[in-house]
């Protein structure tokens, strides 16, 4: 396959890499052109073209470096794979990149390849146990970045996958990847993840929010320059350098706000935020932001109950900006203040730190920042953050039954404790079952990840030694109870008898 309908993509690895990251993608290419030669998409382009579309987003709209775009060109030779070839076959393919790509690319692909192979069910009540389990298994937090690069890019070339899969990646979209981008800071791969989703789960919203947002487009920019008239002068006067974005609220954010206050477009009152972005030196951010904000309160009422200090202490994810929300003309303006260096964070999260001003994407730069992203993954207390281990640190697997149900269960817990977790009676009559399609005795223990199936014989009741087996209360009290009524009825039994031979015998 000729790779040179990739060379836009090969030009900007050139423009922003070192010859031995060139070398290292060129390469990749030509070894994944050829695993995937016949592969094809839904639209009947090549399979590759997805995956470079992912790499290209990995090193732009991430900010990674050179083992993730070599991970991302070859995620889906290792994703077909680990479907199709044996465990030795597949054992030799990531043994072949681990001698040409290296350790770190092949523990990069196979984290990729895990979270593909999982049955993922639309479910609202499952969404937080999935993204968990989706983390668990990012041992390198560089696998849950690369596969939101990897859903981005399916969500943008959504058009060509059949219609119940359209339905069923935005959802997955909107519950479980954009809630992931979101708490790495990634607002603007969260946004779009969002908006795309909702065009396709609410068709008949999107297109009238997007038509509102293009009736209303020109009213709202002549508000927008006059408000700014004033503002604009004084601060040249002050000479502070500076440029203004002005930022349509995202369609999601404005559809979510209807719903939750059952209003129509016109009472969604924040459908733009202003953004006064300042060039200056570090040590004078603080200062800076405080005097532009002191000038636009000057000119305009701020609401004391919308003032947002996240430069004095930045939000958890990296995040730092002034937001306040002020009157003009009987109608509310958010007004967002922050440097150069904070707005690049805030749209393209904490890589944009080690990127900002050019600083170079080198192997130092790229491990302060995986550093720092795993620091904010542990800084949490939501359960997310204990995942980033080779297992979850929690002490938890997530287990599925067969038609997809998602069930959470301690660590060592055995196929008995799951039979017990899904139905008492299931597990009082369980005899085995199988594990991804194996056959297993009850005290097989299981993993993150196993498809469980449960075989009973309605002839077969708890015993004393299943104790021994269960780590779960729930299984361990339903055991015991069993134990003791059939305790009470042997002792009732007995009494029975003996009370029958005494009458007997006078």
């Amino acid at each position: 396959m000729d790779i040179s309908r990739y060379d836009d993509f090969r030009a900007s690895v050139r423009s922003g890499f070192s010859a031995r990251t060139q070398q290292a993608v060129d390469e990749a290419l030509a070894w994944a052109a050829e695993r995937l030669g016949g592969e094809l998409r839904y639209d009947g382009s090549p399979m590759l073209d997805h995956a470079v579309a992912v790499a290209s987003i990995v090193i732009s709209e991430v900010g990674l470096g050179r083992n993730s775009a070599v991970a991302s060109i070859l995620h889906d030779v290792v994703r077909l794979a680990h479907k199709r070839l044996s465990a030795a076959e597949f054992l030799a393919l990531t043994d072949e990149i681990r001698a040409r790509f290296g350790e770190e690319v092949v523990g990069i692909t196979v984290g990729l390849a895990n979270i593909s192979a999982l049955r993922l069910k639309v479910a609202k009540e499952q969404a937080d146990n999935f993204r968990d389990l989706i983390v668990s298994y990012s041992e390198d937090p560089r696998v849950i970045l690369i596969k939101l690069a990897d859903r981005l890019e399916v969500m943008r070339s959504l058009d060509i996958f059949p219609r119940e899969k359209r339905r069923k990646k935005s959802w997955e979209a909107m519950n479980l990847y954009a809630q992931i981008a979101h708490k790495l800071g990634l607002y603007s791969i969260k946004s779009e993840l969002e908006d795309i989703a909702l065009k396709y789960l609410e068709p008949k919203d999107y297109e009238h929010i997007v038509a509102k947002l293009e009736e209303s487009a020109d009213e709202r920019r002549a508000f927008i320059a006059r408000f700014l008239v004033p503002v604009e002068e004084r601060l040249k006067k002050l000479g502070i350098k500076y440029h203004i974005k002005s930022r349509t609220k995202s369609i999601f954010s404005i559809w979510t706000k209807m719903q939750k206050q059952h209003v129509p477009f016109e009472g969604v009152y924040d459908i733009f935020a202003l953004r006064i972005i300042i060039d200056c030196p570090r040590e004078e951010e603080k200062q800076l932001c405080w005097t532009a904000y002191s000038v636009v309160t000057d000119f305009y009422t701020p609401n004391p109950k919308r003032m947002r200090d996240w430069i004095s202490i930045p939000k958890s994810n990296g995040y730092e900006s002034l937001h306040t929300t002020v009157s003009a003309e009987g109608r509310w303006v958010e007004v967002q203040i922050r440097t150069e260096r904070m707005d690049a964070v805030a749209e393209r999260g904490i890589a944009a730190h080690w990127r900002y001003k050019g600083v170079n994407q080198g192997a130092q730069t790229s491990e302060m920042w995986l550093g720092r992203l795993r620091e904010l993954m542990e800084d949490t207390t939501h359960s997310l953050a204990q995942r980033f281990d080779a297992k979850p640190a929690s002490g938890e697997i997530f287990v599925f039954t067969p038609n997809g149900d998602l069930r959470k269960l301690p660590e060592g817990a055995a196929l008995l404790d799951f039979a017990f977790d899904i139905h008492t009676s299931l597990g009082a009559t369980c005899v085995g079952g199988k594990v991804n399609g194996r056959p297993s005795s009850i005290r097989d223990v299981l993993h993150n990840g196993d498809i469980v199936e449960i075989q009973t014989s309605k002839n077969q009741t708890p015993k004393a030694d299943w104790l021994s087996v269960v780590v779960t209360s729930k299984a361990r009290n339903k055991i015991k109870s069993f134990l003791r009524e059939e305790q009470a009825k042997h002792t009732r039994m007995g009494r029975e008898e003996l009370e029958r031979k005494l009458k007997n015998w006078k």
